[in-house]
């Protein structure tokens, strides 16, 4: 396959997690009420700035990036431009590259609430990453195609954790800075919720991983062992632990 070809609908997770579960109708009514608040927001924030006549209301801006998270992830899954490959992995695809993201804010909140413990958090997280990139092997050693590169920028990586992954780090270039600096909310909330606490996340310290189809593959094996003892180290609950891989009919991933 060329680098030009279309790329091929992958299967991955049909339901990753608590909000695909929901029946279709209540899925609908969840994102029309995220619709409904952010026109409530706009409009709040508009009549304000109109009666105090005070552009500093404008400051509030950032309140407004905590939304688009629980609309474009959903309807991304439905569109198929995203695909899950655990509750908390998340592949855009297109011709030239694979973009990996260890879920969204949204993912977050559905996957492990608004309590829990950090360090158990944490475990979860970094389970889903090793899982989502062993699934998503799977489904490239069955499908047979030219190398394609496969990026992510993340707080999660360093250089020792990213290259056991087989990834290659490098630091984000301006406009992925920009767009980290304009979504600094979000990711606030989701790093807390993973660390069990308040907690900010230093955008210094983001890198960029990136590796290849091929070099993927080949780290597979390590991999695989490093979800078996993620598995067997007690911190991750049964129901974090995938029993179906992607594509299955029904794949038992609760939150």
């Amino acid at each position: 396959m060329n680098m030009g070809d279309k790329v091929e609908q992958r299967s991955g997770l049909e339901k990753p997690h608590r909000f695909y579960k929901w029946p279709i109708n209540k899925q609908r009514a969840f994102l029309a009420l995220v619709i409904g608040l952010a026109v409530v927001l706009l409009v709040g924030l508009m009549v304000l700035v109109a009666i105090f006549n005070n552009p500093a209301f404008f400051l509030l801006w950032p309140l407004f990036t905590l939304l688009p998270p629980f609309l474009d992830t959903p309807l991304g899954q439905k569109s198929g431009s995203l695909t899950y490959y655990a509750p908390l992995f998340i592949v855009a695809q297109s011709p030239q590259k694979f973009v990996i993201h260890g879920g969204t804010l949204f993912d977050y909140l559905f996957v492990f609430g608004w309590r829990g413990n950090g360090r158990s958090h944490r475990a979860i997280v970094l389970y889903n990453f090793v899982d989502g990139l062993v699934n998503l092997i799977e489904e490239l050693e069955q499908q047979p195609r030219q190398a394609i590169i496969i990026e992510g920028t993340s707080y999660f990586f360093n250089e020792r954790n990213a290259q056991r992954l087989g990834f290659a780090t490098s630091k984000p270039d301006v406009a992925q800075r920009i767009i980290l600096t304009l979504n600094y909310l979000p990711l606030l909330v989701s790093y807390s919720l993973v660390q069990g606490k308040l907690s900010f996340p230093r955008l210094s310290r983001v890198l960029k991983a990136e590796t290849n189809s091929d070099e993927l593959i080949r780290h597979k094996q390590k991999l695989v062992k490093m979800r078996a003892r993620l598995m067997g180290n007690g911190r991750i609950p049964l129901q974090f632990i995938a029993t179906e891989p992607p594509g299955s009919d029904d794949p038992h991933r609760t939150a």
